[in-house]
C-alpha cells in the first residue's frame, strides 16, 4: 500500500498536482489567465505565477515527463498526507479529495527543527 506525502497544503498541492498533470496553461490561448482542473470556475491562475520550468513545460521536454509520471504514480496510492491543518483550509482539502477520489489526512503543521 502506497501513501503519497506532500509537504505543502491542500491548495498547494492541488495546483501542483492538477497543473503538472494537465498543463492547462499551455490550452489557454485566449488570455494570460487559465482554469485549473479541480478548482471552482471562478479560480483563475496567471501565467506570471507559475515557476519558469512549469511554464515553459510542454508535456514533451525532460522536466514534464519526469513530473508527470511522478504525478500519475502518485494519484494511484491509497491516500495522502497533508502538511496542512483542515481547519485552515477547508475549501483546500474538500476539493483535493474530490479531485484525488482518495482519503485525504491533514498532519500539520509539521515544522523542522531550528
Amino acid at each position: 500500500m502506497n501513501i503519497a506525502f506532500t509537504t505543502t497544503g491542500a491548495y498547494g498541492t492541488l495546483a501542483y498536482v492538477s497543473i503538472g498533470l494537465n498543463l492547462p496553461h499551455r490550452y489557454s490561448t485566449d488570455s494570460e489567465e487559465f482554469k485549473v482542473p479541480g478548482f471552482p470556475e471562478s479560480c483563475r491562475f496567471h501565467r506570471s505565477q507559475l515557476n519558469p520550468y512549469v511554464r515553459d513545460a510542454d508535456g514533451t521536454d525532460i522536466w514534464s515527463r519526469y513530473l508527470q509520471t511522478q504525478l500519475s504514480q502518485s494519484i494511484e496510492s491509497f491516500g495522502w498526507l497533508c502538511n496542512s491543518v483542515e481547519e485552515i483550509e477547508p475549501l483546500g482539502f474538500d476539493l483535493l479529495r474530490k479531485y484525488l477520489g482518495v482519503p485525504v489526512w491533514s498532519i500539520g503543521p509539521l515544522i523542522p527543527l531550528a
